[in-house]
């Protein structure tokens, strides 16, 4: 690359606006935003390079918030050791608010 495209690229506007961070724990290789359902709401599936499926679904509503959180304390409870389930939970729910 020039030094005249190097210019002229700096000085172009972000085109993406970064909302949130996710950390999946391993290289993602394929992203296709879809809907599970046809007519539902809209998720971001993945994909990861060891073979992990994975999908993002943003909560549609307040009892979803609840119903998720509840449950993130009663498996804090009874299972004290599951924190990758309970960090997705919690962004799950952040991204909601």
């Amino acid at each position: 690359m020039g030094t005249r495209e190097a210019q002229w690229i700096s000085y172009l506007p972000n085109k993406v606006e970064e909302i949130v961070l996710f950390h999946i724990g391993n290289v993602v290789t394929c992203l296709q935003k879809a809907s599970l359902i046809p007519g539902g709401g809209e998720c971001v599936l993945y994909g990861t390079v060891m073979g992990s499926l994975g999908a993002m679904l943003p909560f549609t509503s307040r009892d979803d918030v609840d119903f998720f959180s509840h449950l993130e304390m009663h498996m804090r409870q009874e299972y004290p050791r599951v924190d990758e389930i309970i960090w997705l939970v919690d962004l799950l729910i952040s991204l909601s608010r």
